[in-house]
């Protein structure tokens, strides 16, 4: 095994072991002590990875986004705008659902977001790109003649808003089923511009 590889599964597991104490702790009970002793670690050890738990968080947010990015990467190969934002509705509710501590982890972290710039500066630019790729589908759907006119922008953030409050409710068995939010976002959403 390479040393960067052998890196990348120590960061890894140090990840996991974060997310846990966060989850059982919240952000403020979670201390650098208790996520090296649930890593395996000597607390010298932590600090070669990582400087605070600020930043694991931080890294932690970025490596639990990567699945969201590779969603939308995939939707985008799409010739089809119809088809490709409604396998986004589906694979992106999916996901979470299937993801329960992630988003348990995702609410925690939202709490301190307000409180540090940086993860403030993380989040707004991931919800701008999530926005803008949104809208250009919607956009690319009324160009490639699928989608009648409406207000791409707006309905981008209503549609990303509602599926992501909704996740608030399906972390607590809340509501409708996964397959039922699914359909019904995609009937709202997108049946209703298609031409």
């Amino acid at each position: 095994m390479t040393r960067k590889k052998a890196k990348e599964i120590r960061t890894e597991e140090i990840i996991q072991a974060a997310v846990k104490e966060f989850l059982e702790r919240g952000y403020e009970g979670a201390s650098m002590d208790n996520i090296a002793r649930r890593a395996s670690l000597s607390k010298g050890g932590l600090y070669h990875h990582f400087r605070s738990k600020d930043e694991i968080l931080i890294y932690a947010n970025h490596k639990l986004s990567v699945p969201e990015e590779e969603i939308f990467r995939r939707v985008l190969l799409n010739r089809s705008m119809e088809k490709g934002l409604k396998e986004f509705i589906s694979e992106y509710v999916s996901y979470w659902m299937d993801n329960k501590e992630n988003l348990k982890f995702y609410f925690l972290s939202m709490v301190k977001t307000f409180e540090d710039e940086k993860l403030s500066d993380l989040y707004r630019r991931y919800a701008e790109d999530v926005f803008e790729m949104l809208e250009s589908m919607f956009v690319m759907g009324m160009q490639n003649r699928e989608f009648r006119e409406h207000n791409p922008a707006g309905r981008s953030m209503t549609l990303i808003s509602a599926i992501n409050g909704m996740l608030g409710f399906m972390m607590l068995d809340v509501g409708p089923s996964g397959q039922e939010i699914i359909t019904y976002f995609q009937k709202v959403f997108i049946d209703e511009i298609v031409i």
